[in-house]
């Protein structure tokens, strides 16, 4: 076994301590027996599979936070059924995974209302980039026209240029909008499945179509 085998079991050793501290449920003290565990080389599986590199920060922070609740509600699931913490406990470990949820459902709901927003300003930049490139045709018209009776129209001309330059920031803004309205959209996406995972993580352990992939808890006195 290599070091860094040994360095995760012993981090999810550590986890694994710290989870069933909070609830309340001893370990076995050093010098006495424990039954035999299922140890493994590998880190358990994440408790909520998908894939996070669109996800906001903030979805991130979230997802990290549920990790943590969801391992806890199922170590307090598994002693309330023996009878080693209170319903009480088992109650607030729930209570938590719910009220992540929740948090990470208003993320994904902020998400559809920037979409909305910037889709309508995307909207408005194209109707004000159409606007400007008929005041610019225009403009040309009046400059050869000016042009063919031999007159001379320095103010057309001038306009012309003008609006011509007015044209090429306008479509910068319009190049950028859509760059900006297409990564939220896939941050949005993300948030969209992410959402449907957690949802069906937050049922009872009897209606959850992804089961969590827990190591085995410490040995309660």
């Amino acid at each position: 076994m290599n070091k860094i085998s040994l360095m995760i079991i012993g981090f999810v050793a550590t986890l694994v301590v710290g989870v069933t501290a909070n609830l309340g449920v001893a370990a076995a003290p050093q010098g006495e027996e424990a039954k035999p565990a299922q140890a493994s080389d590998t880190p358990p599986k994440s408790l909520v599979p998908v894939r996070t590199e669109d996800l906001p920060a903030s979805s991130r922070i979230l997802l990290a936070k549920l990790e943590s609740a969801l391992m806890s509600r199922a170590y307090a699931e598994r002693f309330a059924k023996t009878g080693e913490i209170s319903t009480q406990k088992l109650d607030n470990a729930r209570t938590d995974v719910v009220v992540l949820v929740a948090e990470i459902e208003a993320k994904r709901d902020n998400l559809r209302d920037e979409v909305e927003l910037l889709e309508v300003q995307f909207e408005v930049g194209r109707a004000e980039l159409a606007a400007a490139a008929e005041l610019q045709e225009e403009l040309q018209q009046v400059h050869l026209h000016a042009k063919s009776v031999g007159a001379t129209e320095q103010s057309a001309h001038l306009q012309w240029v003008m609006q011509k330059s007015k044209i090429r920031v306008k479509q910068a803004e319009l190049k950028a909008a859509q760059v900006q309205l297409a990564q939220v959209k896939r941050r949005l996406e993300a948030s969209e499945s992410l959402v449907t995972i957690v949802k069906n993580i937050s049922k009872p352990a009897s209606e959850q179509q992804i089961k969590p992939d827990l190591p085995a808890p410490p040995v309660a006195r």
